[in-house]
């Protein structure tokens, strides 16, 4: 199988999302982990915000176009990265 990346989307020969979805996801938890070893306060409100500018946007750029193929994946995958954040 042959993955292309065009404007940040990485598509499958079978015009599948999977490995797009995978590779975004494994970005994500990459960016939370991040934020656990570079701030030191555990404070909700400053997990929330540090989601919302570093992690959420990776997340939802290009999510449309993939939402309709995989639409549990990502609210799952959401779900998983706020718990680890708190």
């Amino acid at each position: 199988m042959q993955d292309v990346k065009d404007l940040g989307v990485i598509v499958d020969s079978h015009l599948s999302f999977d490995t797009h979805i995978s590779t975004t996801v494994a970005r994500a938890f990459t960016r939370v982990n991040l934020i656990h070893k570079c701030f030191i306060s555990r404070n909700a409100e400053t997990s929330w915000r540090a989601f919302v500018v570093y992690v959420r946007p990776l997340l939802e750029y290009c999510s449309s176009c993939s939402l309709d193929a995989q639409k549990d994946h990502h609210h799952h995958y959401h779900f998983r990265l706020l718990i680890k954040l708190t």
